[in-house]
């Protein structure tokens, strides 16, 4: 999983290696630079996983 905000998750992608893209299931693109542990948690937590691996495999 990558979280970031949009924009830097936007001028990441070119950046990552082919083996590290590969690999990923999931991004979050959201802002929570103000948000706390616990609602980033939450968020993360709200991810319907199951569904992110079937869409994968």
């Amino acid at each position: 999983m990558v979280a970031a905000d949009p924009d830097s998750l936007g001028q990441m992608r070119p950046l990552l290696h082919q083996e590290v893209t590969d690999q990923i299931i999931l991004e979050m693109s959201k802002t929570q630079t103000s948000s706390s542990i616990r609602d980033i948690d939450r968020t993360i937590r709200t991810i319907d996983i199951c569904s992110v691996f079937a869409a994968y495999t």
